[in-house]
């Protein structure tokens, strides 16, 4: 980091990509993470500083805390080869960053704990980092984790929909399919959970390493 800074001074931060004039490998650096994030794969999510121990910085996705190629390859394939075929539910109601969410999702493909435990990365823990009981698999952490329970049950109610639980992908789909209501209507429906889901996750990453 000293030799970052005594080439770009203050401005060769991650975040402050627009403030470097120069040319060089680390700016290229910075031009990969800003093209990922793009694609919703966010790698400086998993950096943060440990304070007190000489304000290390830690990298989440190996229980060592130190950066490996592997488990930064093993994420960004998990998000970007989830794309490989084409989405079977999309909704123009909501942005594209909400359907790639729900698509990946409902694949299987995000990097919860359990999925990357499954990959081979040495991770400190693999239950939900939100309630911390139970295993963090995806269905889990979107259907059965008390947050997500409470979320839905306040959903059904906004929308005067009779609650429902569910505790998988699948139990959501087979009741959503089910509904009969006019197809409008179902949109806006299916583009609410399709951004409940983001945010469920969006919070997770905040608070999950």
């Amino acid at each position: 980091m000293k030799v970052v800074k005594s080439i770009h001074g203050d401005y060769g931060g991650i975040e402050n990509l627009g403030g470097i004039n120069r040319s060089s490998t680390w700016l290229e650096c910075l031009k990969n993470v800003d093209q990922l994030k793009k694609k919703e794969v966010d790698l400086m999510a998993f950096v943060h500083k440990e304070v007190g121990k000489s304000d290390t910085w830690i990298w989440s996705l190996e229980a060592s805390g130190l950066f490996s190629v592997a488990s930064s390859r093993c994420y960004i394939d998990d998000i970007l080869c989830a794309w490989e075929g084409a989405p079977t539910r999309w909704v123009n109601l909501v942005p594209k960053k909400f359907n790639a969410l729900a698509w990946r999702l409902s694949l299987n493909k995000l990097p919860t704990r359990h999925n990357i435990s499954l990959r081979g990365m040495d991770i400190r823990s693999i239950l939900c980092p939100i309630c911390e009981v139970n295993v963090e698999y995806a269905n889990h952490l979107f259907f059965s984790c008390m947050l997500a329970r409470e979320i839905y049950e306040r959903i059904f109610k906004w929308c005067g929909l009779l609650v429902v639980t569910f505790s998988s992908y699948i139990d959501w789909l087979t009741w959503f399919s089910s509904l009969k209501i006019r197809k409008v209507i179902k949109d806006y429906l299916e583009g609410i959970f399709f951004v409940t889901w983001w945010h469920i996750w969006w919070f997770r990453k905040k608070n999950g390493f």
